[in-house]
């Protein structure tokens, strides 16, 4: 369609041998032609290399950037660098989109002159579908940050979500290993009136269990432990949302964390800074009304005691396999 304007697509890949085709295929048979697709080699060691390369012998829209192997953060921002389009959007090298996907996060922008637009996500792995609107909503800066925080959903992850390029292009990812996404959104949301969420499953997300969730390395979790400290930290600096609220996600991250680390016998004094944050703010989570109620239940629970948190946690792991 003509006068369409440019929306950039950014790909993040490393070592996606197995699933790469299907990302790529789902972006350049958008219904949504006018894309610029700016695929980030994160230094990968396998096949990824080779097959975007085929991919954009086929497709001028394509661009391909080589790295060293600094991670999805730096791979994310050196794609931000690179972009041309008025919108722009993030997909993950395991991850597909829905043919209709861009059209229509791109169509609810416009309409409700909103300044990004969300969808409700597939995941893959457990065929489960994220119901976290059920219906299409326009929402205030106010609203989703507080439901955001207070872990009422997990609407908000920094992929598959459609973005207005002159107010986001120059805020950065930071290089966690972890919860990298989230204090990007809390900046993005800093700079946000109106956020459009469609309902429909329009982003399909891959629960790859090799992926960096199901790292063997405790101090993955522990660098997502210190972005969520610097996200609650963003928060109360800014004056952006409630300090109340933003505790709420925080412990949330904090008893990941500590069960996925002391589960590998991680490093004994990062338990130790993990455990006084609970004990610090889980009282301040259990009065919050507006906190979801699984994140209470975890802080009435941690009373009893961590190790005991740990092994429930342990047992619904297995017993979810």
């Amino acid at each position: 369609m003509e006068n369409e304007p440019l929306i950039s697509v950014i790909i993040p890949v490393y070592n996606s041998g197995k699933y790469i085709r299907d990302c790529l295929e789902s972006v350049v048979t958008q219904e949504y032609s006018n894309l610029e697709i700016i695929i980030v080699n994160d230094g990968s060691t396998d096949n990824s290399l080779n097959i975007c390369e085929q991919y954009q012998k086929d497709d001028s829209r394509i661009r391909i950037i080589s790295q060293d192997n600094w991670g999805v953060a730096m791979a994310r921002n050196a794609g931000l660098r690179n972009i041309h389009g008025e919108y722009f959007i993030f997909i993950d090298s395991d991850d597909y989109i829905y043919p209709s996907t861009i059209k229509n996060l791109f169509n609810h922008l416009v309409e409700q002159n909103a300044d990004m637009s969300s969808s409700n996500i597939c995941t893959l792995f457990k065929k489960k579908l994220n119901t976290s609107v059920k219906q299409d909503l326009v929402l205030t800066q106010d609203q989703v940050m507080r439901n955001f925080l207070c872990r009422k959903y997990d609407i908000l992850p920094s992929w598959g979500i459609l973005y207005k390029s002159e107010l986001y292009r120059d805020i950065r990812f930071e290089p966690y290993k972890l919860c990298e996404d989230e204090l990007y959104i809390i900046e993005v949301l800093n700079k946000s009136s109106k956020i459009s969420f469609v309902r429909d499953a329009l982003y399909f997300y891959r629960d790859n269990p090799d992926g960096i969730t199901s790292s063997a390395d405790s101090q993955v979790y522990y660098d997502g432990y210190r972005a969520a400290i610097k996200v609650d930290e963003y928060i109360k600096e800014n004056r952006i949302g409630s300090s109340m609220d933003s505790k709420c996600r925080l412990l949330s991250h904090s008893f990941f964390a500590y069960f996925k680390i002391k589960i590998l016998k991680g490093d004994k004094e990062c338990l130790q800074e993990i455990k006084k944050t609970i004990k610090d703010y889980r009282s301040f989570v259990i009065t919050n009304k507006d906190a979801s109620l699984n994140i209470r239940l975890l802080c009435l629970l941690s009373f009893i005691g961590l190790d005991f948190l740990t092994l429930i946690y342990r047992l619904y792991k297995l017993w979810t396999r």
